[in-house]
C-alpha cells in the first residue's frame, strides 16, 4: 500500500497532540517546496517519465534486497521485531517497518520525522574458508543487525558508486534519519538499471555496501527540521513570497510558481523536447542544469546589488575620513581607488546636452601595492 501523502503533513496523535510529520525520503527536498507542501498549495502532477522510474524502483526492490540476503543477511519481520510498528507495503514481504524521530515542538506543534526503511536485516551466515580450502557458509556468531535501503539507479553522475549515491542530497538525509531512528548501521544496495531492446528497464547488477556512520549527525537532522518548521510558521503569516528555492530540484511540484525560476519541464510536456532526443535521463540532467544556471544568475544579480551597496558605504566612509575623489588609498591589506568621472558636455545642432552623467566607482584590490 503506497503512501501518497505530501512530504509533510499534520496528524493528530492518539493523545490529541497535533504533530507535523516530515517524511525522511523528502527531507532533502528544496526548502521552498517543503514549505509549499506544508501550506497545502496545489501541486503539479509527477511527470510520466519520473512516475515510471518510481514504479520501476518499487518493482525491482525485491530483486535488489534479494542480493543482500544472498550475502548471508536475514530479512527480519514482525515476529523478529514485535516491538516495532509494521505497515503494509509494496516492498519485500508486503510489510515495512515504521520508525520515527521526535524532534520537538515549534509553535505548539510536535515535529516528527517518519521513515519506512526497506528492511532490517541480521547477519546470519558468513563465508569462511574450510579445511580443504573451499569457501563455505557458517553461522555468524555476532548476528549483527543493520537497516537496509535499496535503490534502482542508472549508473552515471552523480550515481557512479554506492557511496556516491548515498552522499547525494536526498539519500544522505534519508539514510541518516534511518540510521538514527533505528540505532543501526546501514546497508545500501543499489541495483544498476539497464534498458533492454524491448524498452523495459531491468537490474543489470547489484552492489551492496555497509556504512557505520550517517552522513548527518542527529543534531544536524533535528536542526534542519526546526528550521523548516519555523519557515512554515512564518509562511503561514506572511505567505510563500520570502521563501527562496535553495536548489533546482526535479521534478518540482511547484515549478509554475517560482517567479523567474520556471526552468522545470511541465508534467504535460513530452519526454522529447523540440529537436532534442532526451529520454528520461537526458530530461532530468538538462532540466537540473538549467535550474542551476537560473539559480546562479539570480544569485549573481543579488550579489551585484550587494556589491553596489557596499561600494556606496565605502565611498561615504572615505569621504568621512577626508578622502578625495580620484585618489588611491592603502587601507591595511587593501588598495582602495576612488574613481570619479565628471559629466561631459557635447554640442549637436546648437543644442547642448550632457553626453554622460558624472559617475563614481570604488575599486578594491587585496594585497599591498608597491606605489
Amino acid at each position: 500500500m503506497g503512501d501518497n501523502r505530501r512530504p509533510t503533513y499534520l496528524e493528530t496523535g492518539d493523545d490529541g497532540t497535533e504533530r507535523r510529520i516530515w517524511r525522511a525520503s523528502s527531507l532533502g527536498a528544496c526548502e521552498r517546496s517543503l514549505v509549499a507542501h506544508a501550506l497545502e498549495l496545489p501541486t503539479a502532477p509527477v511527470p510520466a517519465a519520473i512516475q515510471r522510474a518510481y514504479d520501476a524502483g518499487n518493482s525491482a526492490e525485491d530483486e535488489i534486497i534479494g542480493k543482500v540476503t544472498e550475502k548471508g543477511w536475514k530479512l527480519l519481520g514482525p515476529y523478529d521485531k514485535p516491538a516495532l510498528e509494521w505497515v503494509e507495503s509494496g516492498g519485500t514481504g508486503g510489510l515495512q517497518v515504521t520508525v520515527e524521530i521526535v524532534v520537538g515542538k515549534v509553535a505548539g506543534v510536535e515535529q516528527v520525522i517518519r521513515c519506512h526503511p526497506d528492511g532490517i536485516v541480521r547477519k546470519w551466515k558468513s563465508s569462511a574458508q574450510g579445511k580443504q580450502g573451499e569457501w563455505e557458509w557458517v553461522d555468524d556468531p555476532l548476528h549483527e543487525e543493520r537497516v537496509v535501503e535499496a535503490k534502482f539507479l542508472r549508473r552515471g553522475s552523480p550515481y557512479t558508486s554506492v557511496a556516491k549515491a548515498r552522499s547525494s542530497r536526498f539519500y544522505a538525509w534519508q539514510t541518516s534519519v534511518e540510521m538514527h531512528a533505528t540505532g543501526l548501521g546501514l546497508i545500501m544496495a543499489v541495483g544498476w538499471k539497464v534498458k533492454g531492446e524491448d524498452g523495459v528497464e531491468r537490474v543489470e547488477g547489484v552492489d551492496v555496501q555497509t556504512f557505520d556512520e550517517p552522513m548527518y549527525k542527529l543534531g544536524q537532522v533535528k536542526a534542519r527540521v526546526f528550521k523548516l518548521a519555523r519557515m512554515v510558521e512564518d509562511a503561514m503569516e506572511n505567505g510563500l513570497g520570502e521563501v527562496e528555492c535553495d536548489w533546482a530540484m526535479y521534478p518540482c511540484a511547484f515549478h509554475e510558481s517560482h517567479d523567474g525560476q520556471r526552468v522545470w519541464v511541465k508534467a504535460s510536456d513530452k519526454e522529447e523536447g523540440d529537436g532534442l532526443q532526451l529520454g528520461e535521463d537526458g530530461l532530468m540532467k538538462l532540466t537540473a542544469l538549467a535550474g542551476r544556471v537560473t539559480k546562479l544568475r539570480m544569485m549573481e544579480e543579488r550579489y551585484k546589488q550587494q556589491k553596489q551597496a557596499a561600494s556606496e558605504e565605502l565611498r561615504v566612509a572615505l569621504e568621512e575620513c577626508g578622502g578625495e575623489r580620484s585618489n588611491t588609498y592603502r587601507v591595511g591589506d587593501f588598495t582602495v581607488q576612488w574613481k570619479y568621472t565628471p559629466a561631459k558636455e557635447a554640442e549637436e545642432r546648437v543644442v547642448h546636452y550632457k553626453a554622460k552623467d558624472e559617475s563614481e566607482t570604488i575599486v578594491v584590490k587585496q594585497g599591498k601595492s608597491d606605489g
